[in-house]
């Protein structure tokens, strides 16, 4: 029995997949940014994606963009052996982080309209979401059981 737990901290626009089991994946501090959970309970293979902007503009192939991390990370939990029918995805984050005066400017709904969007083109069904408001949150996968925890900054903390 491995008693050593590998924890990876993703950084803005980073993803990361992992077929180890004993693995928790975070992102810390998500304003108007969006975190993809993507865990097969079959394999316990899973992945995280910390999403910046809703869409990338011509030539920036980079998951910070949406509508580049989730097919990017797609493509990779399914390389470890995830099967897409089985995924079980979760979103958090999207905080209005600012007043805004129109819609054009609240990134946060911006990038989960656009990740729950990527995820229907794609045909992963959205099992839960923790979007919108307007507090930051740290949110963790757990690969052993695909447990994911959000805590909101200064408050409390639940699953999801």
């Amino acid at each position: 029995m491995n008693l050593v737990t590998s924890t990876v901290t993703l950084g803005l626009g980073e993803l990361h997949a992992t077929s180890d089991s004993e693995a928790i994946l975070s992102c810390l501090g998500l304003g108007s940014c969006v975190a993809l959970c993507l865990y097969d309970p079959a394999t316990k293979v899973g992945g995280m994606g910390h999403m910046v902007l809703p869409a990338s503009v011509e030539g920036r192939s980079v998951p910070k963009f949406v509508d580049v991390a989730v097919p990017m990370l797609l493509s990779e939990v399914v390389k470890l052996g995830a099967q897409r029918g089985r995924l079980v995805a979760k979103l958090v984050g999207g905080a209005q982080m600012m007043s805004v005066v129109n819609d054009t400017l609240n990134i946060g709904q911006r990038n989960a309209d656009a990740a729950k969007e990527a995820l229907r083109q794609f045909q992963v069904r959205l099992a839960a979401a923790d979007l919108g408001g307007h507090q930051g949150r740290t949110v963790r996968l757990f690969l052993d059981s695909g447990r994911v925890s959000v805590t909101l900054v200064g408050g409390s903390s639940y699953e999801i």
